[in-house]
């Protein structure tokens, strides 16, 4: 699932930009699976489809007509766990990354889509903060997170790991939250993010970013951050193997000279491929090959990053995995 930018959400001064870019995405993604596109109208959505005339659909698109004030889907859109052989779809509050920004409309995108009966399966309203980006799971009991986010006054009244531990083992049945400390990039407005820092790309495998620039003002967070991972997979026995991927050199936004949080962490999973931001610098190349080493059954197929970092984030970002037949074929 992606949300289209449009003309009223924050993308309006790079709207030419990023449409493009989500075009290319959309291009990738129906290559390999079905594609749900939310979109503000029948008019939106006749736009939509003309900028995707041209591209070749294996799968096909499904447009949904919802107000959004954002597109970053993967921090309001429903988790999709499996609970006693069925899958549940849980529905976190959202507040706009700590009430940064007007999240009214993206809070309640998914009670909507239940409402107008898109959801195949049971969703659950959990009066918790939680956003998708700020975790990440090997699907096999470990979960990856950083305290800068979830420990936010903003989010949950500066709740303690304790209870938020108790409060998400609830529902998302791991076995272990792994904390991280440690870990940061210059630019990010999401409290420090786990899928810009470090992710899973297997059951036993952590990427991670990391710089050998020591004059990058990213290097002591992230040098921090790596020392905590080893020390982690160390005291837990965990037996992770861990992969720094070095990150890009720096990105400016043009307009005010300020750096944006540019990662390969950003990276995003689809059926039978994965797709990776890249930003046109020497770096490109070598985070490419590392991710083709890492999953040799799929294709690794590089997008444009440069504009989805304009508001700060990624592929990954920008949509939400669904499982199978989530979503009804009810217009």
């Amino acid at each position: 699932m992606i949300v289209w930018p449009h003309i009223t959400t924050d993308w309006a001064p790079w709207i030419d930009d990023i449409t493009n870019t989500y075009v290319q995405f959309a291009d990738i993604i129906t290559h390999y699976q079905k594609l749900v596109i939310i979109c503000k109208t029948p008019e939106h959505e006749s736009h939509i489809q003309a900028q995707l005339a041209n591209t070749s659909n294996s799968f096909s698109i499904q447009y949904i007509h919802l107000a959004y004030n954002d597109t970053w889907c993967r921090d309001y859109g429903p988790l999709s766990v499996y609970r006693e052989g069925a899958v549940e779809l849980l529905d976190f509050a959202f507040n706009g990354w700590g009430d940064k920004y007007d999240a009214t409309d993206d809070n309640l995108l998914c009670r909507r889509l239940d409402y107008a009966s898109h959801f195949s399966h049971q969703l659950s309203t959990i009066d918790f903060h939680l956003e998708g980006g700020s975790i990440d799971s090997n699907g096999a009991g470990l979960l990856l997170t950083t305290s800068a986010c979830l420990l936010s006054g903003t989010r949950n009244n500066a709740a303690d790991k304790a209870l938020i531990e108790s409060t998400l083992s609830e529902y998302l049945h791991f076995k272990r939250l792994l904390w991280l400390d440690h870990g940061s990039l210059v630019g990010d407005d999401t409290d420090c993010h786990i899928d810009n820092l470090a992710r899973f790309t297997s059951p036993d495998t952590v990427v991670y970013a990391a710089t050998p620039n020591t004059k990058d003002a990213n290097h002591h967070p992230l040098a921090a951050m790596e020392q905590e991972l080893q020390a982690l997979n160390q005291r837990h026995n965990l037996g992770l193997t861990l992969i720094p991927i070095a990150i890009p050199e720096a990105q400016f936004d043009t307009a005010t000279g300020a750096r944006l949080p540019a990662s390969y962490i950003n990276f995003v999973m689809v059926n039978g491929a994965v797709i990776i931001p890249c930003f046109d610098t020497p770096q490109d190349e070598s985070a490419l090959e590392i991710f083709t080493n890492l999953f040799p059954d799929r294709d690794i197929v590089p997008i444009i990053g440069n504009h989805f970092i304009k508001q700060f984030g990624g592929p990954h970002c920008a949509s939400m995995q669904l499982a199978e037949n989530t979503i009804s074929n009810k217009r």
